[in-house]
Order: structure tokens, then sequence, then C-alpha cells
């Protein structure tokens, strides 16, 4: 039981930090674990002070923040993060619900090479290691509860509006829609804020 308390407790935190990224995202797994730590010392008849606790949270927050850091969940830039912002208010504008997750930020070279689709050439480097992309895993845009080419274009419409009417915030738009990717590949899409438009599936 008490392996199973700290098996769950771990994966529920990746998952609630993942979901919800920078400092939510290090509060819901800092707070997961701590709870975690608490159950399992309860059913192991050890207590915990409102100090070790408070230690508990805090040591776990900043390691939640680490591993963001790491992972590239973080980091963004105000330019990119006020682009999506702006693609999510036109796309509901229009009566479309962003059921999106943001799944890369900000990169560290080392992880941006461990990623098949990223960009790695020294005259063309991925514009997530100047925080200038975001990615997000798309669920569904249009309602139908599914994913596809109807949805990117929509997204894609969006976009456009956006960097028309805000050209300092024009910069590429990609998709991975192709049938060799995998399923979690074919939903992503990437917004970057490059200074020109760049148009590309993957």
């Amino acid at each position: 039981m008490k392996l199973i308390i700290l098996i769950f407790g771990f994966i529920s935190s990746l998952i609630f930090g993942f979901i919800f990224a920078g400092v939510l995202g290090s509060f819901c797994f800092a707070l997961i674990l701590t709870l975690t730590i608490y159950f399992y010392r309860k059913k192991s008849k050890f207590s915990l002070s409102n100090l070790g606790k408070a230690g508990y949270f805090l040591s776990f927050f900043f390691l939640g923040y680490f591993l963001m850091y790491l992972g590239g969940l973080i980091g963004a830039d105000k330019d990119i993060t006020r682009k999506l912002d702006l693609i999510k208010l036109e796309l509901n504008s229009k009566g479309y619900q962003t059921s999106w997750i943001i799944i890369s930020q900000k990169r560290l070279s080392f992880f941006n090479d461990l990623l098949p689709k990223s960009a790695k050439k020294k005259n063309s480097p991925s514009w997530h290691l100047k925080g200038k992309a975001i990615d997000v895993f798309v669920f569904d845009i249009n309602g139908d509860n599914l994913f596809n080419k109807e949805d990117i274009s929509i997204i894609e419409q969006a976009n456009k509006v956006v960097e028309k009417e805000h050209p300092e915030l024009i910069g590429g738009f990609g998709d991975y829609f192709l049938e060799t990717n995998g399923y979690f590949t074919k939903h992503m899409i990437h917004f970057d804020t490059r200074g020109y438009k760049h148009r590309y599936t993957l």
C-alpha cells in the first residue's frame, strides 16, 4: 500500500506539473508530492511536523521548477506568450474552444538535440533556444472531439489574423500532421515570433 502511495503520488505530480507548467505547475508538483510524503509517513506511523511539511513543499517546489526549466516547459518571452493569448482570444471570438496544453517553451540546447523534429542546424537553429517559440498539444478546436486538418486550418487562420493586426508578432506556424508521425506528434502545433513568415509541415 505504501509503495502504491509513492508511485501514484509521483506520477500524479508529474502529470499536473506538466499540464499547468510554470509557477502553478511547480505548486501542483510540490503540493502533490508533499501530500504523498505526508500520507506515506502516516501509513508508516511517523508524524510530520508543520515545519517538516513546509520544508518538503519548498524543496519540491524548487525541484519542480528546475525540472520544468530543464524540460523546456517555462521561459518563453513575452512576445510569443502574448501572441498565443491573442490567438486564443481570436479563436474564442469565433466560438471555438482552445482545448490545448503547452508542451514546450524555451529549451536548453542539450534537450533540443534530443528531440527528433526540432531544428538543429547552425544556420537555422530552433527558435525554442531563444525562448521565441511555443508548441502546444491540441485536443480539439471545432468541437467534434477530433483533431484533424480542419482544426489546423482554423488555428492557422486565427494566427494570420493576429499577425495582420500585430505585425511585430509575425513568425512561424508549423504542424506535424503527417501519416508517418505518431499520435502525439500529429497533435502538435508550433508558433514563433521569428520576425518573418514561415509555414511548414514536418
